[in-house]
This record gives structure tokens, C-alpha cells and sequence, in this order.
């Protein structure tokens, strides 16, 4: 992990498993966009609805709980 404080409560969550820091996963599917552009678009378009829903719930106040 990266040491973002959010996971603190998740990694304590049932049914929650920690994998790594999107922002990383996210540099190495645009490094593949080259050798395999359709799957590393898909990728990239999910990852980039998943950083909106972030942003619209961090504007909203959402908590984690």
C-alpha cells in the first residue's frame, strides 16, 4: 500500500481485499496502450469512470461508512 488513509478502514472490512494503488495500475495499462491499444483503452475508460465516481463522492462529502 501506499500509505493513503483510507486504507486503513477498508483493509479491516469483510469481503474487502487490498490490491494496490489504482494510480500504478493505471501508468502500466498506458504503457500497454501501444502493444495491445483495445484492451489497455478498456481498461483506461473503466479506471477513469471508477476516478469520477471517486471525485463526485469526495465533492458530495461522502464517508466511508
Amino acid at each position: 500500500m501506499d500509505g493513503y488513509k483510507v486504507y486503513d478502514y477498508f483493509e479491516k472490512q469483510d469481503g474487502v481485499v487490498m490490491l494496490c494503488c489504482l494510480a500504478h495500475i493505471r501508468r502500466k495499462f498506458v504503457e500497454a496502450e501501444l502493444a495491445c491499444p483495445g484492451v489497455a483503452k478498456k481498461a483506461l475508460e473503466y479506471i477513469s469512470l471508477l476516478y469520477t465516481m471517486e471525485a463526485n463522492l469526495r465533492h458530495r462529502g461522502a464517508m466511508p461508512e
